[in-house]
């Protein structure tokens, strides 16, 4: 790590590496925005400066992206920006909110906008185990798709499942393997000729999850899940001793014993030992006279 504040007490300048930023970081700013502790970093083919921390003639990268336009990744290199929202000049204190509003809103450009197909699913399948595929255009303005689909992907295979045109929307039907437990789901389709693509999302369906239905012990299910179909689970004859084992699993809360403190009976403690330990000087000294000088 470096420490731009030798040779520099105010640390280094943030700059600029470029004639041009993007919108959301073409920010002012201000004078007192200085970085003092800077990671020493090495940027990657390909990776892009956006910012740098200028501290005389050393010009160190400290913020990164793989791309300009909509990137994936963000490196913002020095962490005591936070100084800036502690600064006792408020214009360096709006630069800290401006500055990280652009960041994230240059990181997210896009990534909220209405997606161009919209998927709806059923809640429950049919009698057949079938789940209902619904796909709309996602926007207000948009028409329906000339042709829609769904691209049902899981680990080591895919398939497209084709929708009928019902109305303004496409419908279609899917019935999950139980196998693939977790499915990612993305609508597609043609409007005029030009591709269109939804949200990309996972999807969990509850056709493989009826054993949950019923929360009572089944011996034929557990068996089965042993993996030994021929050994006979039975509850019978102990539920007492089960019952027991699993109330001894659970401690029990320690027990707090309150006593309050009795000014008497205290008093009476301090003079008995008190009495004691005169009667013992008394003895003792007694047992000296009787002996006599030596």
């Amino acid at each position: 790590e470096l420490n731009l504040a030798d040779g520099a007490p105010e640390g280094g300048r943030l700059e600029p590496a470029r004639r041009t930023l993007p919108e959301p970081l073409a920010i002012p700013l201000a004078v007192g925005v200085r970085i003092d502790l800077l990671p020493d970093l090495r940027p990657a083919d390909g990776a892009q400066v956006l910012f740098e921390a200028v501290s005389g003639a050393r010009r160190l990268p400290a913020v990164l992206a793989d791309r300009v336009d909509a990137p994936s990744v963000v490196v913002v290199a020095p962490d005591t920006t936070w100084r800036w929202s502690r600064h006792p000049d408020p214009e360096v204190r709006a630069t800290h909110a401006a500055f990280w509003d652009g960041i994230l809103d240059w990181l997210l450009a896009g990534r909220f906008e209405e997606p161009e197909l919209r998927l709806e699913i059923s809640e429950t399948p049919a009698a057949d185990g079938a789940y209902a595929f619904t796909v709309e255009a996602g926007r207000e303005d948009d028409g329906p798709p000339d042709l829609a689909w769904v691209r049902v992907e899981w680990e080591g295979g895919a398939r497209d499942v084709r929708l009928a045109r019902v109305g303004e929307a496409r419908q279609g039907g899917f019935t999950p393997d139980p196998d693939h437990p977790v499915l990612w789901l993305q609508a597609r389709g043609r409007r005029d000729g030009r591709e269109l693509a939804g949200e990309r999302r996972p999807w969990i369906p509850h056709a493989h999850l009826a054993e949950f239905a019923d929360p009572r012990l089944r011996p034929d299910r557990l068996a089965e899940l042993t993996g030994d179909p021929d050994h006979v689970l039975s509850w019978e004859g102990h539920e007492t001793a089960l019952r027991g084992f699993l109330d001894g699993l659970v401690r029990e809360p320690p027990t707090v014993v309150q006593r309050r403190r009795s000014m008497a009976r205290e008093s009476l403690l301090a003079l008995l030992f008190f009495g004691l330990a005169g009667v013992e000087w008394l003895l003792e000294k007694r047992l000296r006279e009787d002996e006599g000088p030596t």
